[in-house]
């Protein structure tokens, strides 16, 4: 009878062990096809209050100017091939007045450039305008830095002009203005947007725990399911692509500054 009962439990246990070996494991796990994400890039504009420019002309009347009269320069530094020379020598030849390149040679009046100079002026406040139609974290991003302060550009020229036999002045004047003035009121900022899988990481490790021998055995008879991907959004730090606000372009703009001053002045003398 206990050999009886002994045969009963070994065929019971054998027919466990052999239903075991039978098992197909479950078949590997792919990764998941990721979503369709996208991806833009947003401008936003800054503006500022243009300066106004501020000019001083004085022209005494006692000598007036005539058409074909000769100038000088006594500022002996000013080469005839820089441009300083070619931007006077245009803007006094539109008034009839000749700008002689020999200082040896008698002319009937003196020019002076009393002073030139281009500085680092005021802080310039650009306002942020509107950012509507945009993905909100775009416009909160923007919304964070609703204004720039930036560098601006100074420049200052005065000129008197002297008559060369009497030594009298004849015209003397000042102007100032910086870079807004010349019509650089505008900055526009640049940032990139897209939409990114912040779970992939995640989705990646519990492919490949799932797929290990041990594994795949159980998900033979007990199902399970991958994790979704969670899609998230993603903003770059906005970056100036148009204007100025203390960039490495000073001189550039120096330059542009001294032709509009200079011309602003010259077009101030009354030559009969």
């Amino acid at each position: 009878m206990l050999n009886l009962y002994k045969l009963t439990i070994f065929i019971f246990l054998l027919s466990v062990s052999g239903c075991q070996l039978l098992t197909e494991p479950a078949p590997l796990l792919t990764m998941p096809n990721p979503p369709k994400l996208k991806s833009n890039s947003y401008n936003v504009r800054y503006l500022a209050d243009a300066s106004p420019l501020q000019i001083k002309s004085v022209q005494l009347p006692a000598r007036p100017l005539v058409k074909g009269q000769t100038i000088s320069l006594a500022n002996a530094t000013i080469e005839p091939s820089s441009e300083l020379f070619s931007i006077l020598n245009e803007q006094f030849s539109t008034l009839g007045l000749s700008l002689l390149s020999d200082t040896t040679l008698d002319s009937d009046y003196r020019l002076t450039l009393t002073k030139l100079e281009f500085i680092e002026g005021d802080k310039i406040s650009y306002q942020l305008q509107n950012a509507a139609n945009q993905p909100n974290i775009v416009q909160q991003k923007f919304a964070q830095q609703s204004q720039y302060s930036c560098a601006s550009v100074k420049g200052t020229v005065g000129i008197r002009l002297t008559n060369t036999k009497t030594g009298n002045v004849v015209w003397f004047a000042t102007a100032s203005a910086d870079n807004t003035t010349l019509g650089q009121t505008e900055l526009t900022y640049q940032l990139d947007w897209a939409q990114i899988i912040s779970n992939k990481k995640e989705v990646k490790q519990f492919i490949d725990e799932q797929n290990t021998e041990q594994a795949r055995l159980l998900r033979a008879n007990v199902p399970i399911s991958i994790p979704q991907y969670q899609v998230s959004e993603t903003i770059s730090v906005p970056r100036l692509i148009s204007g100025y606000c203390g960039a490495t372009d000073d001189q550039a703009i120096s330059q542009r500054l001294q032709t509009y001053l200079l011309t602003e002045l010259i077009n101030k003398l009354n030559v009969t």
